[in-house]
């Protein structure tokens, strides 16, 4: 890795950990789906305004069954999830959990694509599994079955990102950047816009809630 992937990498990490604060701010006035169809709709029509203005519009189009896929992997459901568990469990459990996608994505990797995991590399996995088990256990408040859901919901997101990657290194080796994240917003809005529709939010979210959602679709999609 060169020092600007370094740096990419650590910005990328605070853009998403991030996210969990405005998460927890946005949901309890939009809901979980209305929230993720949304953002995803700002974030895909923002990349697609920006490659517009540099006259480099990917043909996304001509993959949409493929970007429907990659969308409900990476996008629709691991999103629904993380906000629907943002209403029970705090913005900082939440970024720790979803932490736990190279724990998944390691296994899958080396059933799916044959990457060998060494005995460090597996020790490693185990350490990291039994690291979360304490984390959830040793907390301070109750062990709720509300609790348990959210937990359960956030490490299925997780496991979610991981099958998402494993099936992108399949799918779309040489595909732009630009291309699969503008494929993945429009795919992802596709498939909740129905359900977002049956539930919408109770009343005008605040400003505050907006805002968020804002910096959630530019900042936390967009730009990372």
């Amino acid at each position: 890795m060169q020092t600007a992937d370094r740096v990419a990498l650590v910005l990328l990490g605070i853009l998403w950990s991030g996210g969990f604060l405005f998460i927890r701010i946005a949901v309890p006035a939009f809901g979980p789906v209305a929230l993720v169809d949304v953002r995803v709709l700002i974030a895909g029509v923002v990349l697609l305004a920006w490659a517009a203005a540099r006259r480099e519009v990917p043909p996304f189009w001509r993959r949409w069954r493929e970007y429907l896929v990659l969308a409900a992997l990476n996008v629709a459901l691991p999103f629904t999830l993380i906000a629907w568990a943002a209403l029970t469990v705090s913005a900082s459990m939440s970024s720790i959990l979803m932490a736990t996608v190279p724990l998944f994505t390691a296994p899958i990797a080396a059933s799916q694509l044959n990457e060998r995991v060494s005995g460090r590399q597996a020790a490693g996995l185990i350490v990291g599994f039994i690291g979360v088990g304490i984390l959830v256990g040793l907390r301070p408040l109750p062990f709720t079955p509300a609790f348990a859901a959210a937990v359960s919901a956030l490490l299925g997101a997780a496991a979610l990102y991981a099958l998402g990657g494993v099936y992108t290194a399949r799918r779309f080796t040489g595909a732009s950047p630009v291309e699969s994240t503008i494929g993945q917003q429009f795919g992802a809005f596709v498939l909740l816009l129905s359900f977002a529709l049956a539930t919408p939010p109770q009343a005008w979210p605040p400003l505050s809630a907006v805002v968020a959602l804002l910096v959630l679709a530019v900042f936390s999609s967009v730009l990372a």
